[in-house]
């Protein structure tokens, strides 16, 4: 019922600012830099994600809207004799490539305010929060260790828009995502960066 609630009021207020003619609209292209837990279990870089977010202005400075994002983290280890040590069960020991997958996709509503506009330039922080659905996968081959759970997330951002006309912009992001511990998995966090398309009836 919470949940319901919560969507409804967000979309009523996304719709509130459609009508006063104040709603954007954002396609990005998504990397991420893994932090914590994250990082321990795959260390490299994403580059393979996006996100879209809408909203609409319901004071001079402030923006609500919602926001969806893909983020998939990967490595491929090479062949060796892998075991319970690497969470293997009883006593199986399989000689074999791994791969690792973590894929996040956080569900978010937002708030922005945005402390500076000159000319086209617009420069602004948000807070997001909402949740994430994190599946992790280490595929042994013939055998795959996959956990998938709902967390809690947090997400501040920091972010410019580049206005190239009236209705169409550019819009780079840096946004730092933290999601709580669920289940046996781990509090996971990373760091991302983003750039790409708005749209807006400003």
């Amino acid at each position: 019922m919470r949940c319901s609630s919560l969507r409804l009021i967000f979309i009523f207020l996304f719709l509130a600012g459609g009508v006063s003619g104040q709603s954007y609209f954002s396609l990005t292209y998504n990397t991420a830099i893994p932090l914590g837990n994250t990082r321990d279990f795959i260390p490299k870089t994403s580059v393979r994600g996006f996100g879209v977010e809408a909203g609409g202005r319901v004071l001079k400075d402030f923006s609500v809207g919602f926001s969806f994002a893909w983020n998939g983290f990967y490595e491929e280890l090479d062949y060796d004799l892998y075991g319970p040590e690497d969470g293997l069960p009883g006593e199986l020991n399989i000689w074999c490539k791994v791969w690792k997958y973590t894929t996040v996709y956080p569900f978010l509503g937002t708030v922005r305010y945005y402390f500076y506009e000159k000319s086209d330039l617009e420069a602004y922080a948000a807070l997001g929060a909402g949740t994430s659905l994190i599946s992790s996968v280490t595929d042994f081959g013939i055998y795959s260790l996959v956990d998938k759970n709902y967390h809690l997330t947090l997400s501040p951002e920091a972010g410019v828009i580049y206005w190239l006309s009236n209705h169409f912009g550019l819009t780079f992001n840096s946004r730092f995502t933290w999601s709580s511990k669920a289940g046996e998995t781990k509090p996971q966090s990373y760091l991302g960066f983003n750039l790409g398309f708005v749209a807006g009836s400003f």
